[in-house]
């Protein structure tokens, strides 16, 4: 008899799971207009897609929650690390809360995780310069540098700012 007979069931199954789930969700309504009737749903059907503390934190982060909305981002960045946006996400939610460090810490990591994309660069970069963290003069520097060469139609406001930061 054989052993695997179960395997393409169990394939079949997680595959129409894995399909249907974001249909499901979508049908509940849509998650950034009723993110606290309809988030719930979608982190209890995917509990391993990171985008739904993601979206449940930035909704607690606007509505003042700051405890309960760090819960979230944190888990968003456990269940997906590689995410940058969920790192600039919490690099706000701790600025909010004045823990400047850990700010610079998490834009830190977001700026790492995709150094060719002049848009997280440049996110990371204004995130920084409102956070006004002293150690942050190298990271800046090296956001610049980059930023020259993935956006050269920028140059000039660039030339501006290297010259603010390192003056």
């Amino acid at each position: 008899m054989n052993k695997t007979r179960w395997l393409p069931g169990l394939i079949f199954s997680f595959l129409l799971w894995v399909s249907l789930a974001p249909l499901a969700v979508g049908l509940l309504g849509n998650p950034v207009q009723k993110p606290f009737k309809v988030l719930p749903w979608a982190m209890s059907l995917e509990p391993f897609n990171h985008f739904w503390p993601h979206l449940m934190g930035k909704a607690l982060r606007e509505k003042g929650e700051l405890e309960k909305g760090g819960r979230y981002f944190i888990k968003a960045v456990k269940l997906n690390p590689l995410d940058s946006d969920v790192w600039a996400s919490l690099a706000d939610l701790y600025g909010d809360e004045g823990r400047k460090e850990e700010a610079f810490w998490a834009l830190r990591n977001a700026a790492f995780l995709e150094p060719y994309d002049a848009s997280v660069q440049w996110g990371v970069m204004v995130r920084l310069l409102a956070l006004d963290v002293p150690c942050a003069g190298p990271l800046l520097q090296d956001l610049i540098s980059r930023l020259l060469l993935l956006d050269p139609s920028n140059r000039r406001n660039l030339f501006a700012l290297a010259k603010a930061v390192v003056g």
